[in-house]
């Protein structure tokens, strides 16, 4: 697969070359940049796919609770336009899975979702909010000019961050990351502190020593039922299949494995849609390997609960967080700079 991506580099040199003009013209004002009407915070990346924005996300979103955090999203994969206020009642089709995700981890926070992201902060606000606004991904969307921005990038690619989509990874310049005002390298083992030095991180990311860097690690909660009036234990779920619908599900895979026996795992794309048809194949799995649950991430498993008989399925996910080291530090820095005057 990587050598056929690397057929595709004449095209990743025209994307590079537009991503490049594009963010020249932005940073010379010929294409304007504006704040939102609202102090903002934006958690992006410059590579694709699994860095983690979303965990993350809800770290901030707990850590910056007092500030009265709104959440926007664009709602990735939504079948729905424009300015939506999300609740619970609504089906994941019309709202994308993770802005669903974080109405349901904060059900008090004002969940968003909107593809103009200045439109969306503004609506936000006429709709009475008083506080600040986080937004996912919304890096690559320089119409904003964020108050704070928080540039994730996963520690198992810090060594291929040297090609364009769509030979490589890359979806906006390394460049870029000198922008942010914390990098964090999520996936972080601690272990390799020991190895790597913050100097050759630096030189990696072509990160001076002004930009403040992190690292991060995923912690993982307990396991829960989807039914919380199941009667099955979780001391009794040893052979099990697992379903994932997320980039890079290797970590999960191994953290799972050390309590339980996976008899099969279902991978999906990520922010993949699930059937009826996902369903009885699960059904089939559980009974051909005798296993005794499915398991699944908190992200597919809003994708799930609209299922119609899904509740007939022994369905248990795995809530995920994330550690940052120095967390304290970050948050202070994110503060002054979400305090407007």
């Amino acid at each position: 697969m990587k050598k056929l991506r690397r057929l595709l580099f004449p095209f990743s040199f025209i994307y590079a070359l537009v991503i490049y003009l594009r963010n020249k013209l932005f940073d010379a004002g010929i294409l304007t940049s504006a704040a939102g009407s609202l102090p903002t915070l934006v958690v992006g990346n410059v590579h694709v796919g699994g860095t983690g924005k979303t965990p993350h996300t809800r770290f901030f979103l707990s850590q910056l609770s007092d500030l009265n955090p709104a959440v926007l999203s664009r709602g990735y994969g939504r079948s729905s336009k424009g300015f939506i206020e999300v609740d619970l009642s609504m089906p994941v089709e019309k709202t994308g899975d993770e802005i669903r995700l974080y109405k349901r981890s904060h059900p008090r926070a004002k969940a968003v979702v909107c593809e103009d992201r200045l439109t969306g902060v503004q609506r936000i606000k006429e709709s009475g909010h008083e506080g600040i606004v986080i937004l996912d991904d919304a890096m690559q969307h320089r119409k904003l000019m964020p108050d704070a921005l928080v540039a994730l990038v996963r520690a198992d690619s810090l060594h291929e961050l040297d090609l364009y989509l769509p030979a490589g990874d890359l979806r906006d310049g390394k460049y870029r990351l000198k922008k942010a005002d914390a990098v964090i390298i999520t996936g972080w083992n601690p272990a390799m502190d020991d190895v790597v030095k913050e100097s050759e991180l630096r030189a990696l990311l072509r990160l001076d020593a002004s930009t403040p860097l992190f690292k991060s690690q995923i912690a993982y909660g307990t396991l829960s039922p989807l039914q919380q009036d199941s009667v099955q234990q979780r001391d009794d779920i040893k052979r099990i299949i697992l379903v994932t619908g997320i980039a890079h599900p290797a970590g999960l895979h191994t953290q799972i494995s050390k309590e339980h026996t996976i008899v099969e795992h279902f991978h999906y794309r990520d922010h993949a849609s699930f059937d009826a048809s996902d369903l009885e194949s699960w059904r089939t799995a559980l009974a051909n390997h005798n296993a005794d649950a499915i398991i699944t991430t908190e992200k597919d498993l809003v994708r799930m609960e609209g299922l119609s008989n899904v509740e007939t399925l022994p369905i248990w996910y795995q809530p995920m967080t994330v550690e940052i080291e120095g967390a304290e530090t970050l948050t202070t820095l994110l503060r002054k700079k979400l305090n407007r005057p």
